[in-house]
């Protein structure tokens, strides 16, 4: 195989296919991306601030449910309280307290009668001409058997003295005029113009001219005070010979007289100027005439037992509507006359707020009148309309009107009350022993005292002994047998406490000064020591606060006329107290907790009570 070499023929070329081509997706629309707004700012207030619950008062007495030991979670409050004074109130040593006014077991003490009626006359002018002539020796002091009333500006002195008569070597009537009560009367009367033996023969003139003296006023048929005393020696005497010298009648055809408990009840109530009218209950007694009685039974009805009886228009209404004229016999007035049966009658002007005020002394045109109710009954005596003063302001004695600055104000003409002295050997008064029966919503009561009584004089006593130049317009007792038991519970619960030992009770007569319009919820609950702070902050304790002083309450009260409470507080073992405390702390020798904080006077003068049921309000003391 022949041949010539030759190039082999190349293969074709090996075709090679391109990259496959890269075909992008059909295009999506897309929309482009937002713009993030940012929120606006959130306000975010701060976390808000905790703030405790007020402490929650905690009584050891009254337990609860939900806490299991009061007296430990009490005794946190104080472990970080500040020092009071130079003593931590952690620690928390006792306070001696001194006792002021013991309660001496509730015995009412005696008072003598002749340092406490004192009048009580104040601002008289310098170098005034005092009227001479209606000045008076009491005859009420002459007797030694009443005690005289509170508003006499008489002359305690002896009657036979003034006279030049007394021969009695061994007289206790006063034979000069420096006593308490004259020394009050001559400081404004006797002076280098006017010598005491001066005023000694005026006296004298002033008896004599009234027994010469005849009445222009009383007209109508009078109690023979003669009689009375059993002197009288005319056997046939003008006048009535009745045993008192008093007598309520009522007219139904003729005079009934009336009984005489009835007398008694409406002769008390009509020595009180505030009362205008009042409710009489029928009773009799064993001196009674049983015709009388049957009498006063037609009067007041069937089946009924008590009466209206108006004392400004003298009438006495029944339950059936009809009205009887009543009327009131009396011994003469004694602005004339010596006669120690004779009826001394009191003047009294009705002020703006309605209440009734003795009219002391003042000024009238001629001269300074020291006994200014003596001067309008004079006057009435006499047959005088009128008692026309400096001022121009008058006293219209007819009417029974007085006008001042164009303002007409109505006059009260009362009897004194007259007061029985105490004998020496008679029993001591028991406080809870002179309570009355009847209790006017069934819960308390409120009795009036009277001016001139032991228990009236006993109060007053406490009250002035810090208490200068004011006015005691009424006392009231408390009445309350709830509260009552419960503090006495409460006493009892104490003296076992003590052991026994009745000196660490320190139970004493204190004062807590309030306003007159809270007076009944008081009289009904006691004072509710939740209230503290409302008037008087809590500087020493978070209760209810009393001072041994009245001077310290006189400070808290409001209104006129105003308001101090008079009452038994146990006070038991003290510390000083503190503005956090709700609860006194324990006493580190007892570990027992303390009955009442005191504040840092030495001696303590504010004392705190934490229980209510350790203090009982017994008298509520009005004055001006």
């Amino acid at each position: 195989m022949g041949g010539s070499l030759s190039t082999p023929n190349p293969p074709p070329p090996r075709r090679v296919s391109p990259p496959p081509r890269r075909v992008s997706p059909p295009l999506r629309w897309v929309s482009p991306p937002r713009r993030r707004v940012p929120p606006p700012p959130r306000q975010v207030s701060p976390p808000p601030r905790r703030v405790s619950p007020p402490p929650r008062r905690v009584s050891p007495h009254r337990p609860t449910s939900k806490t299991s030991s009061l007296l430990p979670a009490v005794d946190k409050v104080f472990t970080q309280t500040t020092k009071v004074g130079t003593t931590s109130a952690s620690v928390a040593s006792p306070v001696s307290v001194p006792l002021t006014h013991d309660i001496c077991d509730y015995v009412v003490e005696k008072v003598d009668p002749t340092q406490s009626m004192i009048p009580n006359i104040n601002g008289v002018p310098p170098n005034v001409r005092c009227d001479r002539h209606i000045l008076r020796v009491c005859q009420i002091y002459q007797q030694r058997r009443n005690v005289c009333q509170k508003f006499c500006h008489r002359f305690h002195v002896c009657l036979s003295w003034i006279n030049g008569q007394c021969k009695t070597p061994s007289c206790n009537l006063d034979h000069g005029f420096h006593s308490a009560h004259n020394t009050v009367l001559t400081s404004n009367l006797v002076d280098h113009r006017f010598s005491e033996d001066q005023l000694v023969e005026q006296l004298k003139k002033n008896v004599e001219f009234g027994r010469r003296a005849r009445s222009k006023f009383e007209t109508g048929p009078l109690i023979c005070p003669h009689h009375v005393v059993g002197r009288c020696k005319h056997q046939n005497c003008r006048n009535l010979h009745l045993k008192d010298r008093y007598s309520w009648e009522v007219q139904d055809g003729n005079w009934v007289r009336l009984s005489k408990s009835m007398n008694e009840f409406l002769e008390d109530s009509f020595c009180d100027p505030e009362k205008e009218a009042i409710s009489l209950e029928l009773k009799g007694n064993s001196n009674s005439h049983s015709s009388d009685i049957q009498h006063l039974q037609q009067i007041f009805g069937k089946n009924c037992s008590t009466a209206q009886v108006d004392f400004r228009n003298m009438n006495l209404q029944s339950q059936s509507g009809k009205t009887y004229q009543m009327r009131r016999l009396s011994t003469p007035s004694d602005i004339f006359a010596n006669v120690g049966a004779n009826t001394r009658y009191l003047w009294y002007a009705k002020t703006a707020n309605g209440r009734p005020e003795f009219i002391t002394h003042g000024l009238t045109e001629k001269f300074y009148q020291l006994a200014l109710s003596d001067c309008l009954e004079r006057a009435l005596q006499n047959g005088e309309s009128k008692v026309i003063c400096r001022d121009r302001s008058g006293y219209d004695v007819s009417n029974f009107t007085y006008t001042n600055h164009y303002s007409v104000y109505e006059l009260i003409r009362r009897p004194a009350k007259l007061v029985a002295a105490n004998a020496k050997d008679e029993k001591p008064i028991h406080f809870r022993d002179v309570w009355t029966d009847n209790m006017s919503n069934g819960v308390f009561s409120v009795s009036d005292l009277f001016v001139g009584s032991n228990e009236y004089m006993f109060v007053e006593r406490m009250f002035r002994a810090t208490m200068h130049g004011i006015g005691i317009q009424k006392i009231f007792r408390i009445q309350n047998t709830f509260l009552w038991d419960a503090y006495q519970l409460k006493k009892q619960q104490m003296l076992q406490t003590h052991n026994g030992d009745t000196k660490l009770l320190n139970e004493q007569y204190m004062f807590h000064g309030t306003k007159a319009s809270v007076l009944n919820q008081i009289y009904e609950g006691n004072l509710d020591w939740r209230l503290y702070g409302s008037n008087v902050g809590c500087l020493y304790g978070r209760g209810t606060y009393f001072s041994n002083k009245a001077s310290e309450s006189d400070g808290y009260t409001s209104g006129s006329p105003k308001v101090i409470l008079l009452a038994m507080v146990l006070v038991g073992e003290a510390c000083r107290g503190d503005r956090r405390m709700d609860y006194p702390p324990k006493n580190p020798k007892t570990n027992r907790h303390y009955d009442t904080t005191v504040n840092d006077a030495v001696p303590p003068s504010i004392f705190v009570k934490y229980n209510d049921d350790e203090y009982y309000p017994a008298y509520a003391v009005y004055y001006i």
